[in-house]
């Protein structure tokens, strides 16, 4: 169990070092809707959203928890596959909130998460290793397809920065995973931009930041199913 709560901590150590990265380009307003420069960190440049971290952090403890109380069952490779996706995610999520852009970084870093743990994996079991690999790659190789079919089709459609990342989740999630937290991600995005647009809160030429909600489509499933 030891083993399990440091993997954890170490998945939201990296979110928040992706997280402090230079953000060039930052508004004064945005700057002051809850950014705090964080020179004592690291440098001036950083930006960070101090209730960002703290929810993250929370969120974090609360579904290590949630998972040892309820899903006591779940493995080491399951547990590190969950929080290993979480330390992209939530990173990706802030940064796309604020910027409207998810950087290759986080795909790079997420690739090598998800490289690293496929080979601890097949070490471990090798014959159910394989076949989950060979699912998430199915699903990845035609997500990948459906976005370029779709890029070509609506130039304006969804962002390439979105798309990576649910490839991304894609190779981390098998298919049952990955469609239940795509529904928990386009229903909720949905209801908040009808919401939004109807209480004129948004324009509907607004860009729309979409990995806030995937990541808490994710969230939203593993804590209900353990995922």
């Amino acid at each position: 169990m030891l083993v399990k709560y440091v993997i954890a901590a170490l998945a939201l150590l990296m979110a928040l070092v992706l997280m402090m990265q230079p953000w060039p380009g930052l508004s004064e307003r945005q700057r002051s809707r809850g950014l705090i420069g964080i020179s004592r960190l690291q440098r001036p440049a950083d930006t960070v959203g101090t209730w960002s971290v703290i929810a993250m952090l929370s969120s974090g403890v609360v579904l290590a928890i949630r998972l040892t109380l309820v899903f006591p069952e779940l493995g080491l490779p399951a547990w590190a596959r969950c929080f290993g996706l979480l330390a992209i995610l939530w990173p990706a999520a802030q940064r796309d909130r604020l910027q409207r852009i998810i950087p290759n970084l986080y795909i790079l870093v997420g690739f090598i998460i998800w490289l690293f743990l496929s080979a601890a994996t097949m070490a471990i079991d090798a014959e159910s290793s394989v076949r989950t690999l060979g699912e998430s790659l199915v699903v990845a190789i035609v997500m990948l397809v459906f976005f370029l079919l779709l890029r070509l089709g609506l130039p304006g459609g969804i962002g390439w920065g979105d798309a990576k990342l649910m490839i991304l989740m894609a190779l981390f999630l098998d298919v049952q995973s990955f469609i239940l937290t795509l529904a928990f991600a386009f229903f909720s995005a949905f209801a908040a931009a009808l919401f939004w647009t109807l209480s004129k809160r948004m324009a509907k030429s607004a860009e729309f930041a979409f990995a806030p909600f995937l990541m808490g489509g994710y969230y939203a499933g593993v804590f209900l199913t353990g995922m």
